[in-house]
């Protein structure tokens, strides 16, 4: 079921002339933000803070939709037909690049949008059960390689974004080592801790309590990056050079928005995403605030749809 979360900011209503810009004139109703997965989720938080946040600073009013279904692609394909004026934008994700290719959707396919600024970028994480004989990067490469084929890895799900981060490392290194996948995060982690699944790759979230509790090892980031001054987690690309995937949320628009109204929402999303509340409330979902130029993210989105396209291809994860 859609929900709504209608978040007024203060401020009087401006009267414009006949003559106003397309930035000066927007918005003249409330701006919908559709959001492709449900209610209460780490994406749907998100959403609302991001949302709340530009309401306040640009005195404008926001509405947070929800619109779930066919792997957030429904969400994606409804603001991509909206009018192009700027009053119906997208949270998107890297699993809906992806998704798109899964599936076939050429309705959502990245080039019907326009990019605004990114939000988000949440860490991957490669895990082991507590039982598994490496802890670092480097000691991981040396068991997987002294016994091939022995090993499987677990992800919540096939074509995911951590399922496919894995299968990037896999080719780098060369590494013999299967896919099993789980229907969700929730049912593969009682196995993990307890041993009958010896590795998997899975969001940051929660992990340093779980760590810290001795359930699970971290054994290192997918993320090109360290990730943290204060997380010990070492990025896998030590032992694989130029390696990293990252999962990240973006604002984006139907394509053909107004240059302006672009700009404007980048300009303010510049000042949130440098808010210190703003990267506390990232930091406890696993993720940390990112922003850039609508020009550096539309770049960004380019080489992810192309990396994601081919290798949807060659683990032939496509409808037929």
């Amino acid at each position: 079921m859609k929900r709504r979360l209608l978040l007024a900011a203060m401020g009087s209503t401006a009267l414009f002339g006949p003559h106003a810009s397309a930035a000066e004139a927007w918005p003249t109703r409330p701006v919908r933000l559709i959001v492709g997965f449900t209610p209460g989720g780490i994406v749907d938080e998100t959403a609302r803070l991001i949302a709340t946040h530009l309401a306040a600073h640009m005195k404008i009013t926001m509405v947070v939709e929800n619109k779930p279904g066919v792997a957030s692609l429904l969400a994606a394909e409804h603001v991509a037909d909206s009018a192009r004026d700027g009053h119906t934008l997208l949270l998107g994700s890297s699993s809906m690049l992806i998704a798109r290719h899964q599936l076939n959707r050429s309705t959502a396919d990245i080039s019907r949008f326009s990019a605004i600024s990114p939000l988000s970028n949440a860490a991957l994480i490669l895990v082991a059960s507590p039982k598994f004989p490496a802890s670092d990067p480097q000691a991981f490469v040396r068991e997987i390689r002294a016994n091939p084929g022995k090993y499987f890895y677990s992800t919540a799900g096939v074509g995911s974004i951590h399922h496919l981060s894995m299968e990037i490392l896999k080719k780098q290194l060369k590494l013999d080592i299967e896919h099993v996948p789980y229907r969700g995060a929730t049912a593969m982690l009682p196995d993990l801790v307890s041993g009958q699944v010896p590795l998997a790759v899975m969001s940051a979230g929660g992990a340093e309590e779980q760590e810290k509790a001795g359930r699970l090892k971290v054994l290192g980031l997918m993320n090109p990056t360290k990730w943290s001054n204060e997380s010990s987690w070492r990025p896998m690309a030590e032992v694989a050079p130029g390696f990293g995937v990252s999962s990240t949320l973006q604002l984006l628009g139907p394509a053909g928005m107004p240059n302006e109204v672009v700009q404007r929402l980048n300009n303010a999303l510049k000042t949130i995403l440098g808010m210190p509340e703003i990267a506390d409330h990232m930091a406890r979902q696993g993720a940390q605030p990112k922003y850039s130029s609508s020009a550096d993210l539309q770049a960004d989105l380019q080489l992810d749809n192309q990396r994601w396209l081919a290798l949807v291809k060659e683990l032939n994860l496509q409808e037929r």
